[in-house]
C-alpha cells in the first residue's frame, strides 16, 4: 500500500466517523498525543481557508513590520539630530560656564513629553525620555573630558 493510499484510508475512515458524531481519532489521539494541539487527523475543507487566513496575517505582519523598521529608522536619525543638538549647547555652556544640567528643564521635558497620547503610557515615555536624557549628559561629560 502506498502512502497515498493510507492516508486516502484514514480520511475515509475518520470522515465516516465524523459524520457518524463519533470522535475522530486519528492514530496517537487515544493516547493523547493529538490533544489540545489545534490539529485535525486529515485536512477538510476548512483547513485551506485556516491557512490562507494565516498567510494573509502573516503577510500584513510583514508589511507591518517594515512600517515599524521606517519608524526604527526616523526615531535613529531624529535621535542623532538630537545628540548633535545637545552637543552644541554643551558647547556654548561649558564656553559660557554654565552648568551641564538644568533639572528644570529636565523635568518640563518629562513632563511634556509624557504627556502625548497614544499606545505607550505616559509612565513609559517617561522612562524612554530618561534614557535618552541619560545618554545625553553622557555625550557632554565626555565632550567636556576631551576638551580638558
Amino acid at each position: 500500500m502506498t502512502s497515498r493510499g493510507s492516508v486516502r484510508g484514514k480520511r475515509n475512515t475518520i470522515g465516516r466517523k465524523a459524520a457518524s458524531g463519533q470522535r475522530a481519532a486519528g492514530r496517537g489521539a487515544a493516547r493523547g498525543r493529538n490533544s489540545g494541539r489545534g490539529k485535525s487527523a486529515a485536512p477538510t475543507d476548512t483547513t485551506f481557508g485556516a491557512n490562507q487566513e494565516r498567510v494573509d496575517a502573516l503577510q500584513k505582519c510583514a508589511r507591518l513590520r517594515q512600517h515599524i523598521d521606517s519608524a526604527n529608522h526616523l526615531l535613529a536619525r531624529v535621535l542623532q539630530q538630537r545628540a548633535a543638538l545637545v552637543l552644541a549647547i554643551g558647547q556654548l555652556k561649558r564656553e559660557a560656564g554654565l552648568p551641564a544640567i538644568d533639572p528644570a528643564r529636565e523635568r518640563a521635558m518629562l513632563r511634556r513629553f509624557s504627556a502625548v497620547p497614544g499606545g505607550y503610557s505616559a509612565a513609559a515615555l517617561a522612562r524612554i525620555l530618561r534614557a535618552v536624557l541619560r545618554e545625553s549628559r553622557t555625550l557632554v561629560r565626555q565632550q567636556r573630558s576631551r576638551r580638558n
